[in-house]
């Protein structure tokens, strides 16, 4: 789990940068209302890396105010890499264990949940430029 979460961080840090945030929309104000853009391109990068397939899951907590949220699940593991954006959470980790999941995922009414090769081909260029970039950056940290 140890490489799992160094490569979810260092995936994490690079949506963080400036230049990454500038060639996406959807990444513009990363963590903020990026969950389904930055859950889709880490669960591309996961997959390339050879950490397995994971499911895409959307999920309501208000349908009344719209408050959605979106994260990657596999068997083992719920992966939640925009976290930081629910200022009322408290820390946690990106990986958490699904033996363990945090009760505040209970809350939530699943929309869908999916194996993420259905949503593999967003088709806007500045995704790609973004997926490329974090590529770039996650060789060399």
């Amino acid at each position: 789990m140890v490489d799992l979460l160094n490569f979810v961080e260092n995936v994490k840090n690079a949506l963080e940068d400036d230049e990454v945030k500038k060639s996406y929309v959807g990444f513009y104000d990363f963590p903020r209302g990026a969950c389904m853009d930055a859950s889709i391109l880490l669960g591309i990068l996961l997959g390339r890396q050879g950490f397995g397939d994971f499911d895409l899951v959307s999920a309501s907590y208000d349908r009344e105010r719209f408050f959605t949220h979106a994260w990657l699940e596999n068997q083992n593991y719920l992966i939640d890499i925009t976290v930081e954006q629910f200022s009322d959470w408290p820390k946690q980790s990106h990986i958490i264990n699904l033996t363990s999941a945090s009760e505040r995922y209970n809350y939530f009414e699943i929309i869908f949940r999916e194996p993420l090769i259905h949503h593999n081909n967003v088709p806007d260029l500045g995704f790609y430029a973004a997926l490329s970039l974090v590529e770039e950056k996650i060789r060399t940290a």
